[in-house]
């Protein structure tokens, strides 16, 4: 014979309530929001900041960032090279690389048991800002340095923790880029620049020491029938 315990109404309730915030989204505004790049919010993991618990890892932003929601990505160590592996990014070793950061390369460090992710939004000469959650439960974004020796670059750590390497997605067009671009595509006229296809869509162009974004027309390649984007001032 079967045994049945009946819980009080109040009681079920409760692990309703405590079993929905387990697995609640980051974005689903009962979260502090701390900062935002190219649309897409950081928020606070308060109070569970620095640790494998709460619902706003270091590693769901990326998840949201890049719209990888429904992949797994490992720890935040491990990020950029299951990206690199598994989603088609290009893995830039710490040091070792000779193609500078740009904004939207997810950026890895080492430490601990767990790790840490982030997204660059902002590259210097000597720094590069970054985004990201757990962190911090008051801030979503930190300046890291960069430096250049012997044709290598190097991005700066943060306390204990030692940035490992970046992966990039060279389909990643932030969207003021893209705003810029098509600013300069209605200035000229479609009469003078022809149209940009599906084959010939915003893409990187790297020549050091600055990384841009370039729109080539007409089936066009660089340095023949192109719009280039200056991130230091915002314009095409």
């Amino acid at each position: 014979m079967k045994r049945f315990i009946r819980l009080p109404i109040m009681v079920i309730l409760l692990i309703f309530v405590f079993s929905s915030k387990a697995f609640a989204a980051c974005d689903d505004g009962s979260y502090t929001a701390l900062g935002s790049y190219n649309g897409v919010m950081a928020y606070s993991n308060s109070p569970y900041t620095g640790t494998g618990n709460g619902d706003c890892q270091c590693v769901e932003y990326i998840k949201r960032f890049h719209d990888l929601e429904s992949y797994s990505l490992g720890n935040g160590y491990a990020v950029c090279g299951t990206l690199a592996a598994s989603h088609s990014f290009d893995y830039r070793t710490n040091g070792d690389s000779n193609y500078k950061p740009r904004v939207g390369d997810v950026l890895c460090f080492d430490y601990g048991q767990y790790g840490h992710v982030g997204v660059i939004y902002e590259v210097g000469n000597d720094n590069v800002m970054m985004i990201d959650q757990n962190r911090s439960s008051t801030s979503a974004t930190i300046k890291l340095s960069l430096t250049k020796a012997n044709g290598q670059y190097t991005i700066g750590g943060f306390g204990s923790y030692v940035a490992t390497g970046w992966s990039s997605d060279s389909n990643f067009i932030p969207t003021n880029a893209q705003t810029a671009i098509q600013a300069r595509v209605d200035s000229i006229g479609d009469t003078y620049i022809g149209t940009a296809t599906d084959n010939n869509p915003p893409h990187w162009y790297n020549e050091d020491p600055t990384t841009f974004v370039v729109q080539d027309f007409s089936g066009g390649d660089w340095g023949e029938l192109a719009i280039a984007y200056n991130e230091g001032d915002d314009t095409a």
